[in-house]
């Protein structure tokens, strides 16, 4: 049995095999529109590479999402910030603290 795709996909994000993982989050997209977890590492991806504004795209998708976590939603704050763009979480604190998929979160 072979491990689904976003399990592949963070393995090669992990590694830092990005392009891979960006195949692995396509592939789970086009059976799973709007995959929550697909969105967020692939926001992921494009943060890393320094896509700021592309990852903003799909970090918002993951973050709007019935499925979001916290981590979806801090990432989202992340980037924000990056761009010099500022968003107050419920409580009004501000989010700064960069953080990228975990294993726990990408499992879900």
């Amino acid at each position: 049995m072979q491990p689904d795709p976003l399990s592949q996909a963070f393995e090669h994000f992990h590694f830092g095999r990005l392009d891979e993982a960006e195949e692995g989050c396509r592939a789970l997209l086009s059976r799973i529109p709007n995959s929550a977890e697909a969105n967020h590492l692939l926001g992921a991806i494009r943060f890393r590479q320094g896509r700021n504004e592309e990852a903003l795209a799909f970090l918002k998708l993951a973050a709007a999402s019935p499925g979001a976590t916290a981590e979806m939603q801090n990432n989202l704050g992340s980037v924000l910030y990056k761009l010099g763009q500022k968003q107050k979480r419920s409580s009004g604190r501000w989010r700064s603290s960069p953080a990228m998929p975990t294993r726990s979160t990408i499992s879900r």
